[in-house]
């Protein structure tokens, strides 16, 4: 944990993880493109996230400690973030994929209902972006 997370409240700790962790997944497929950035934006504008933490974030993500939320509607929220974020580009990298996985179970969800629920909230996702 970083110096100054020690002065954060855990709910944004929370958060910070939750960025990191999309930071992460941007960088599987080896680039941060600009439907990837745009995402990245708009959950740190959702969450409070300032400019010069996102910027932590990208370059010193180790300072950023992994804190999977209590809460089963704030893992589902994280999950559903990576995976907008995997898809907003249109195209699922398997790397991108293989950190979604890693992060689903870090936040607490089983092994053996990973890849269905990645399945899941991948065709929720796009059927409700197809509905706008």
């Amino acid at each position: 944990m970083g110096f100054f997370d020690m002065f954060r409240s855990k709910e944004h700790r929370v958060k910070l993880s939750n960025l990191k962790s999309m930071i992460m997944l941007a960088l599987a497929d080896g680039r941060l493109d600009e439907a990837e950035s745009r995402v990245i934006a708009a959950v740190c504008g959702r969450d409070n996230i300032s400019m010069e933490e996102l910027n932590r974030c990208l370059k010193e993500p180790d300072s950023v400690e992994f804190i999977a939320p209590a809460d089963p509607e704030a893992q589902i929220k994280h999950l559903r973030d990576l995976v907008c974020l995997m898809i907003c580009d249109g195209n699922i990298d398997e790397n991108e994929m293989k950190v979604c996985r890693v992060v689903a179970h870090m936040l607490g969800f089983r092994p053996e209902v990973i890849d269905a629920l990645l399945e899941m909230t991948i065709k929720d996702i796009q059927e409700g972006l197809d509905m706008k």
